[in-house]
């Protein structure tokens, strides 16, 4: 497993945005719920 190290998006930032997009998804539903 070779980590580039000039990546435009490295996988950190790739996750911590997936976790918000999912955070907000979860937020909207849990909004649309109650």
């Amino acid at each position: 497993m070779l980590l580039k190290k000039r990546a435009p998006t490295p996988p950190g930032q790739m996750l911590l945005k997936a976790f918000l997009e999912l955070y907000g998804m979860t937020q909207k539903q849990f909004v649309e719920i109650t």
